[in-house]
């Protein structure tokens, strides 16, 4: 964990700056796959990269998004009807299959911009080497906090 700390900016919680606080949804077409990267946004909030704020969004309001033409305006609409603290961004993570462990995350933010996007290997960012682990965990965190700009 204290690679995970690292790869996430989080050196010494003592100089550390207060993170930010995301409401962050993870969505997938199957459900051990929303498990699995939903386990990586709870780790890196565990190492404090970001506060992570529950919130009245759940997986029901965005698994028609799933299929949708136009999923960046169905996921808006989505965070629309269920808004929550206005000072907290929401973030809708949607994970794709890509190989084994490997996932394409397009993160969705509350304003129009386009997703952020990210391939990311949940295996290796919660448990691989150093390099592979540093990598992973800043391309998810990298993905989130774009969504996150996007307001």
């Amino acid at each position: 964990m204290v690679a995970l700390a690292a790869a996430l900016g989080v050196a010494n919680i003592a100089h550390a700056s207060i993170p930010p606080s995301y409401r962050v949804v993870v969505v997938a077409s199957e459900h051990e796959d929303e498990a699995v990267n939903r386990a990586l946004v709870e780790a890196m909030s565990a190492q404090q990269a970001f506060f992570w704020v529950r919130g009245e969004l759940h997986l029901g309001d965005l698994a028609p998004c799933l299929a949708a033409a136009d999923a960046a305006a169905c996921v808006r609409a989505a965070v629309a009807a269920k808004p929550g603290d206005p000072n907290v961004r929401t973030v809708v993570v949607v994970a794709s299959p890509e190989a084994e462990a490997r996932f394409a995350w397009r993160c969705f933010g509350e304003g129009a911009a386009a997703p952020a996007s990210a391939s990311v290997d949940v295996q290796a960012a919660l448990f691989g080497a150093d390099e592979a682990q540093v990598a992973n965990l800043r391309a998810a965190m990298g993905c989130i906090a774009a969504a996150a700009a996007s307001r």
